[in-house]
């Protein structure tokens, strides 16, 4: 497989990535359309496919933590393996104290302000998620051919029940696909009759233990736990139109 797996977030002193290169409005225009705690963003860009993991943070106005494969020439036939693969590895950043931590009340904070700072770690944890994607060969398939008028034009969303097939239909062309778990994180607005929409229920705060931390932050295992009332994803959510 031939890869390149990338570090990047936003910390307070602005965006950080490891490595640097041009991938950077790739990462960071899906990181602008994120509206859950937890999504994978797939662009392609002519024979090469991005795939970027993000994880808000409990604490810190857009903080969040990104982990970014591209792929070239291949796909990936179902996406929803790279949610475990991350998010394993999301865990093991936390656990290992270095980028991020738990602080006092339990909540995933970063303790750094740029991925630069930490070097040494940030390649630790590259390296190890390729040595993992170099295993996941079998789950590739050949990059179609593109579809040049209809790339770049399109934001498709999909819920975490989407059919794989669906996905990867979408991001055979669209400029963004994006898979969604989590809650979502909108702001209320006015209705047509002034009335404001429900707002979603407040996460509970996880305890100050990380040995609990899998049981607190395991979004995909809580999802599946909460009530069908609670589940507002659809299979495909919406399609728009961007910048």
């Amino acid at each position: 497989m031939n890869c390149t797996v990338y570090l990047f977030g936003e910390f307070g002193l602005g965006y950080t990535q490891y490595p640097q290169d041009g991938a950077e409005d790739i990462f960071r225009h899906g990181a602008a359309l994120a509206e859950t705690q937890t999504q994978i963003a797939i662009h392609r860009d002519g024979n090469r496919m991005y795939y970027a993991y993000l994880r808000k943070l409990d604490e810190g106005e857009g903080h969040y933590l990104g982990m970014g494969l591209m792929v070239e020439g291949y796909m990936f036939r179902d996406v929803n393996p790279l949610f475990d693969i991350f998010g394993t590895q999301f865990e093991n950043i936390v656990i290992a104290d270095r980028l991020l931590s738990l602080n006092s009340r339990g909540h995933v904070v970063a303790n750094v302000g740029l991925l630069i700072e930490k070097r040494t770690e940030a390649e630790r944890v590259t390296t190890n998620l390729c040595n993992t994607f170099a295993r996941l060969t079998t789950q590739l398939i050949p990059l179609p051919q593109a579809l040049f008028d209809h790339i770049s034009t399109q934001v498709w969303k999909f819920g975490e029940d989407a059919a794989p097939s669906d996905i990867r239909k979408a991001s055979e062309m669209s400029g963004y696909t994006l898979v969604q778990k989590g809650v979502f994180q909108f702001t209320p607005k006015a209705t047509a009759d002034g009335a404001q929409p429900n707002a979603e229920q407040p996460k509970t705060n996880p305890v100050d233990q990380k040995s609990s931390f899998k049981e607190q932050h395991s979004g995909p295992t809580e999802q599946k736990t909460n009530t069908a009332e609670q589940k507002t994803l659809p299979a495909v959510h919406k399609t728009k139109r961007w910048d």
